[in-house]
């Protein structure tokens, strides 16, 4: 048995219906100072050294990241995890029925979604994706670690597929709120990731095995 990825998918703020938008650098700094306290606006006033130096830690941010733009949710958006997930199995599915008609979220026999940022902990943002979708695979498991986790999900994947001979479509999806991560209050921090997220639909394919 072999696995191959039928599809890749995304989620982004400002797209698809996601709540959010695509900001600089400078426009991030100008949010951080708006959710500021009074007390320190009124500091900032006075000592304009303060804002300086935020403005120069972006600058080198820049500089050595690279990152001149992320894609946030700004607004109180209940279930940022929600949108992100559905939206991208929504691309992931529709790519695959574009390339084969065929097929339909039926049968897609196993669910994965990895997230650190949970929208809710009961019921878990898998089980609130997989019902947007309208799906009810034959597999689940809702995991956290996105980065190792993604290839635990693989792993998983092919073991659903390879012991159930009815699962032939399995859906990883992985998505992070970082912007939740933020420490408030304070200009010199930036927030440093965007809001994503990504969905893989992986296709069982019959031969001696591979991953294609």
């Amino acid at each position: 048995m072999g696995l191959r990825i039928s599809a890749i998918g995304r989620g982004c703020p400002g797209e698809n219906n996601v709540p959010g938008d695509t900001f600089s650098n400078a426009e991030l700094l100008k949010h951080l100072q708006k959710g500021l306290s009074p007390w320190l606006k009124l500091v900032l006033q006075f000592s304009k050294t303060q804002a300086k130096k935020a403005e120069r830690s972006l600058e080198i941010f820049q500089k050595v990241s690279g990152i001149k733009e992320r894609q946030l949710f700004i607004n109180e958006t209940p279930y940022p995890n929600e949108c992100l997930g559905t939206a991208a199995c929504l691309e992931a599915i529709k790519k695959v029925k574009a390339i084969n008609p065929s097929f339909d979220e039926s049968k897609i026999g196993g669910f994965i979604f990895v997230t650190d940022t949970n929208d809710t902990v009961f019921p878990v943002s898998g089980k609130m994706v997989s019902r947007a979708l309208g799906i009810k695979p034959r597999h689940f498991a809702n995991a956290s670690l996105v980065c190792s986790s993604i290839l635990h999900a693989v792993e998983v994947a092919s073991m659903w597929m390879e012991k159930d001979t009815e699962c032939k479509y399995v859906l990883i999806a992985t998505c992070d709120v970082t912007s939740r991560l933020h420490q408030q209050g304070t200009l010199k921090q930036p927030f440093l990731f965007g809001d994503q997220g990504v969905a893989i639909i992986l296709e069982k394919k019959e031969g001696s095995g591979g991953f294609i």
